[in-house]
């Protein structure tokens, strides 16, 4: 007798960005390979400010009615990239999120949520390896960061590796080296404002790829070079950083994993 095929659900937040796509290829692979259904439901972001002409997503909320579908539609596990889709909600509110989810057996991606299993990212080795070869390798002096929103698990622990390796390398941290932004393309002023503040600024560290691709057009105004003037280093080594003109230097992501049940 075959036996019977497991489903499991997965809940991304928008299909097109870089990481939920990504995502979503990865979790399609590996149902193919252990022969799984595996249904895709993709929201967009939770808590955000919809009416924000410069978001230009008026009317995206609609598909967060997906998450009802989820919770009802019986599957054997569901993987939510908790981080992502609500990713400038707090502890409380992603909580609030699991638990209405919570009939079904949940894996939490890229959030520390209590009671539910979780994979979460290596967010320090590779901010630590990364400032360690600007100070020593490329003799950068003052190094900022994009650090995007701190109510944000990745986005915290970060920049708190940021802090520490500035520390373990004799460089002093101040306030107008970090600015607080959307961790999406929408972080322009943000990016903008940070530069004309550190005149003196020669890196720039970015919580994730999208963040540092926007310093391309703001430097090339300026008249500076990315890789020159200013070194630029992303995170999640996104599939265009290395298209980028010069390409953009990006940590890639490894995982660690807390579960109470066998995947």
């Amino acid at each position: 007798m075959a036996r019977e095929r497991f489903n499991i659900g997965l809940i991304v937040a928008n299909i097109i960005d870089s990481f939920s796509n990504r995502v979503s290829k990865g979790a399609i692979a590996a149902a193919e390979k252990l022969d799984a259904n595996l249904v895709v439901f993709p929201m967009k972001y939770l808590d955000i400010d919809y009416d924000n002409a410069s978001y230009d997503m008026k009317f995206e909320y609609q598909y967060n009615i997906l998450m009802d579908y989820a919770a009802k539609a019986k599957l054997d596990y569901l993987i939510v990239c908790t981080g992502t889709i609500a990713y400038i909600s707090d502890d409380n509110r992603k909580k609030e999120v699991l638990d209405y989810l919570s009939d079904t057996p949940i894996l939490n991606v890229a959030s520390r949520i209590d009671g539910y299993d979780h994979l979460i990212f290596d967010n320090a080795s590779g901010i630590t390896q990364a400032v360690d070869y600007l100070v020593k390798e490329q003799h950068r002096k003052h190094i900022c960061m994009m650090i995007g929103k701190l109510v944000n698990l990745e986005c915290r622990e970060r920049f708190e590796a940021y802090k520490a390796a500035l520390a373990a390398n004799g460089l002093e941290y101040n306030d107008n080296m970090v600015i607080e932004s959307d961790i999406s393309e929408f972080c322009v002023e943000e990016a903008k404002q940070l530069l004309d503040r550190n005149p003196e600024c020669d890196a720039v560290m970015c919580v994730n790829d999208d963040m540092a691709s926007v310093f391309y057009d703001i430097l090339r105004e300026q008249g500076k070079l990315v890789g020159r003037d200013i070194m630029l280093v992303g995170f999640d080594d996104a599939p265009f950083s290395a298209k980028m003109d010069p390409p953009l230097a990006s940590d890639r992501k490894s995982t660690r994993l807390n579960s109470s049940h066998r995947l």
